[in-house]
């Protein structure tokens, strides 16, 4: 049933575009909240596991800006990493961590949070906490 739901968000994701176009995604509507609101509605038993709530806040408009835009600032360069990770889970919430990891010296770094999202697991509806 996992494959099914990771294939269907695929397929959905791929077809974002055209939905948006179509005027069947709502102008406000993210690529991901379309995927995951397909999802949803074709098995409201399914919940979304911890690694599909970060696949769906690395598709936000604003987490690929934010990597571009650090990318095109030289981040690699300045050997500073880019992550998004799953933080925990509380109830039916993820909570995901959107930041870059910087290094001080050789021997310490400090984090830049871009943003904290909370995605529901039933759902799929991402709220940014920032």
């Amino acid at each position: 049933m996992r494959a099914s739901l990771v294939g269907l968000l695929a397929v959905v994701s791929i077809m974002s575009p055209w939905l948006a176009q179509s005027g069947k995604a709502s102008e406000g509507q993210t690529h991901a909240k379309v995927a995951a609101k397909a999802a949803t509605k074709t098995n409201k038993h399914t919940n979304l596991t911890g690694d599909q709530a970060v696949l769906l806040v690395e598709k936000l408009p604003a987490v690929k800006a934010w990597k571009a835009s650090c990318i095109k600032g030289g981040a690699q360069a300045r050997k500073v990493t880019l992550h998004v990770d799953l933080d925990r889970k509380e109830g039916s919430t993820y909570f995901v961590h959107v930041y870059e990891e910087v290094p001080d010296d050789a021997t310490s770094s400090h984090s830049a949070t871009f943003n904290w999202y909370d995605v529901d697991e039933k759902t799929g509806k991402i709220k940014p906490e920032l």
